[in-house]
């Protein structure tokens, strides 16, 4: 910390790195989580029946991925019933997301200036990152069901992913952009 004006954070201090570098963890887990509830999501609509060309599909995958988490969980909740104590951890999981995004640092500012604070910020992301975690694989587990009821093969989704994983990582190493078309 730099002790020649307390309201200034050294960026340079590892603790200080390291509250940034768990904060950007625990928002790439929480991203996760979205990407997988929108999946889920997806996959009750094919499932309902309301998705029937892939056209359809490329235009709900769009509109989804414009959403926001909430939005998602509220149309999940409308079209499907979930477990009551399974959509209660969805939606503490999308309340901390929200917290995370939209309130964390100015709720946090403070601790920034003595290491004990640093310390009780990097346990509170990690929780927060733990509960991102088994939210995604609520998530993910739900999908994978979903799928199954609709007759997706988990092994050609597999090889499709990995895939799609290295085209995108070749397409970035040859032009500097991921392709939008995947």
């Amino acid at each position: 910390m730099n002790t020649d004006n307390n309201t200034d954070i050294d960026i340079t201090d590892e603790e200080t790195k390291e509250v940034y570098a768990r904060y950007g963890l625990t928002a790439y887990t929480a991203q996760l989580f979205e990407i997988e509830l929108g999946q889920f999501l997806i996959h009750v609509l094919q499932m309902q029946n309301l998705v029937r060309t892939v056209e359809e599909l490329d235009s709900i995958v769009n509109n989804i991925s414009q959403k926001t988490l909430g939005f998602i969980l509220n149309e999940l909740k409308k079209k499907t019933k979930l477990e009551p104590r399974l959509e209660e951890k969805l939606k503490i999981a999308v309340d901390k997301r929200n917290y995370l995004t939209h309130h964390y640092f100015y709720k946090n500012s403070f601790k920034f200036f003595s290491k004990k604070g640093q310390a009780e910020m990097i346990a509170e992301l990690n929780a927060l990152r733990e509960l991102f975690e088994e939210a995604e694989n609520i998530s993910l587990s739900l999908s994978k069901i979903t799928r199954k009821l609709i007759g997706y093969d988990e092994n050609k989704i597999e090889v499709l992913a990995e895939e799609t994983m290295k085209a995108q990582i070749k397409s970035y190493a040859d032009t500097g952009s991921i392709r939008s078309d995947f």
